[in-house]
């Protein structure tokens, strides 16, 4: 999916086996009667929700998009006043048992999110540091389309559209991009 978010997208089996799956997944899709398999394009891409108005892809990769900042936003509300002190002995404690299992890297700092508003103004949201607790306070930068710098913004999310928002993270090299 576009929007996984890595809270979602971690999947402790590795690529070979994960490749295995779709090649199945593939097989059983083909061996499909012709009638079935126009059932599931009619699925992804004619059929819109009642309800919204969008195709059934659409409101999935924007469940994910909504799970996947209500579990941020968790994670932030009861672990943001932890001494890093602390937190930072039980990060290492679950990179130590964990990290040789996901299958992409466990070094990313989750920066924020960024939102596009329905007008393209891009909103980087996050929490930050303040006195030793991690939930110092929040904040929201706003970037109108006509501003300077809103290329070099946008270019941490591509095909970032309206109504969508996206996890930022920085890597240990200082890249910043939207893959966990």
């Amino acid at each position: 999916m576009k929007s996984g978010e890595a809270l979602f997208s971690l999947d402790p089996v590795g690529q070979p086996a994960l490749q295995k799956l779709a090649a199945d997944a593939r097989r059983r899709f083909d061996a499909l009667p012709a009638t079935e398999k126009k059932r599931v394009a009619d699925f992804l891409d004619g059929k819109m929700c009642d309800a919204c108005g969008l195709g059934h892809v659409a409101v999935l990769e924007r469940y994910i998009a909504h799970q996947s900042d209500w579990i941020a936003e968790v994670l932030v509300m009861h672990l943001g006043s932890i001494p890093y002190s602390v937190s930072d002995v039980w990060m290492a404690e679950i990179d130590a048992k964990l990290g040789a299992q996901l299958p992409v890297s466990s070094k990313k700092q989750l920066l924020g999110t960024l939102e596009m508003r329905t007008d393209a103004t891009l909103v980087f949201r996050f929490t930050f540091y303040w006195k030793d607790a991690a939930n110092g306070g929040s904040l929201a930068l706003e970037f109108p389309k006509a501003g300077a710098t809103y290329a070099e913004v946008l270019a941490l999310a591509p095909g970032l559209a309206p109504g969508q928002s996206r996890v930022l993270y920085r890597d240990t090299d200082g890249i910043v991009n939207d893959r966990p």
